[in-house]
């Protein structure tokens, strides 16, 4: 139960699967988010994912998805999530979610974990039975991308071959995928993409992402040390991200009703 500066769950990263963990706990699980929105390991990443045909099992995320399909999100074999934000971001409405919030510190106790963060309101300390991360955690990165939109100058015209791109939205544009190294950082990252879209002389650049494209070695939930990781970008699409979140959220409240 909440008390003050208490929770039953300490959500940390402002993903997709963290959106269906709050879904299912309501009040019961605080979010802590370092930077200044929600789902960047999709939306921000340019990360648009695939394999949309698979089954959801929640019924939020069946839900989530019809309002995506409403906002034409699926088209001809193209995927436009970036109009779809909203219907996600709606889903953080009356949730316990602070952005701009860093986490200081975790810390093992008697009564579960103690999790110091700083925001603009300074260090806050907080108790929760449960920790869930969901962030893709540096050692388990695999593969890590910098994407950026772009479009081609004439018609559709593919990029050449050898650039590794997925279509999306309107027809002549497509996602850049630039492959960098799992410990890239963003000056490294955007060298790397210079280089490609030197490449893309008929191509023009749209937006570049604000967050890196990460594959895990494995979906969650597992333990680390006592935390429960449920990495958000293990999934192949941020509707199987935010469908794992509720199942999880839905399993902690059968354990706390026992």
């Amino acid at each position: 139960m909440k008390r003050e500066n208490r929770y039953d769950v300490i959500v940390l990263g402002a993903t997709f699967a963290a959106a269906g963990l709050a879904q299912a706990l309501g009040s019961r699980c605080l979010v802590l988010e370092a930077g200044p929105t929600a789902g960047t390991e999709f939306l921000g990443a340019l990360h648009f994912g695939d394999d949309y045909a698979a089954p959801l099992q929640s019924g939020a995320a069946k839900e989530l998805r019809e309002e995506f399909e409403q906002r034409g999100a699926f088209s001809d074999g193209r995927i436009c999530l970036l109009d779809c934000a909203a219907p996600f971001y709606r889903r953080w409405q009356e949730k316990e979610l602070l952005l701009n919030t860093a986490v200081a510190g975790i810390e093992k106790n008697e009564e579960g974990f103690a999790v110091l963060s700083h925001g603009a309101a300074g260090f806050r300390r907080w108790q929760a039975a449960c920790v869930v991360d969901t962030r893709a955690a540096q050692q388990d990165i695999v593969c890590k991308t910098f994407n950026a939109l772009i479009a081609g100058r004439e018609g559709n015209a593919a990029p050449p071959q050898g650039v590794s791109v997925q279509r999306w939205g309107y027809e002549g544009d497509w996602v850049l995928q630039c492959p960098v190294a799992a410990d890239a950082d963003p000056a490294a990252a955007r060298a790397v993409l210079e280089a490609q879209l030197e490449q893309l002389a008929q191509h023009r650049l749209q937006m570049i992402a604000e967050d890196f494209a990460c594959t895990v070695s494995a979906a969650g939930p597992y333990l680390r040390e006592g935390i429960v990781q449920l990495p958000s970008c293990a999934y192949r699409n941020p509707l199987l991200a935010f469908d794992a979140g509720v199942l999880y959220g839905e399993e902690v409240l059968r354990h706390a009703a026992l």
